[in-house]
């Protein structure tokens, strides 16, 4: 069975393939359109996040910090996402915004690559972590279709 941390990390590494895109491309309305499925697949991600791992380590006494600081990371980067679909993507400042927000998922996720998975394997036993792994596909499924259309 795929361990679940791995497959976050896989997550992480086409957010940061799609973060690239976005930022290299030319054409205004492909940008737009790589960015709105990056926002999707981000919201889906921190949710299911906060609902299992973030959950968990909130319950720790050496992992609840690091928990609500992530959490309020999630929080941050969601309100900088919204604003998005407020300013016009052909604006020189949209692309700057876009390189803040860049800048704060690819440093956010590398402290969950590097940090929290690491504090997570320490903190959970394999039945534990199967039992996660289950609940975040079906969170993925239930969010993921929730998401597509409210987006």
């Amino acid at each position: 069975m795929p361990n679940l941390f791995d497959e976050w990390r896989a997550d992480h590494e086409s957010h940061r393939v799609l973060l690239a895109m976005i930022d290299s491309e030319t054409d205004c309305e492909r940008r737009f359109a790589l960015f709105a499925y990056l926002a999707r697949e981000l919201c889906v991600h921190m949710a299911i996040e906060e609902r299992t791992l973030y959950a968990r380590l909130a319950l720790g006494e050496a992992t609840r910090r690091r928990a609500a600081h992530s959490i309020l990371e999630h929080q941050d980067i969601e309100e900088l996402l919204e604003t998005f679909y407020a300013m016009d993507v052909e604006d020189p400042h949209w692309l700057r915004t876009f390189r803040v927000l860049r800048e704060l998922i690819e440093r956010h996720e590398a402290k969950e690559d590097e940090a929290v998975f690491r504090d997570a394997m320490e903190n959970f036993d394999v039945e534990e972590a199967s039992a996660m792994r289950r609940r975040c596909m079906q969170d993925q499924h239930r969010l993921s279709a929730s998401v597509r259309h409210t987006a």
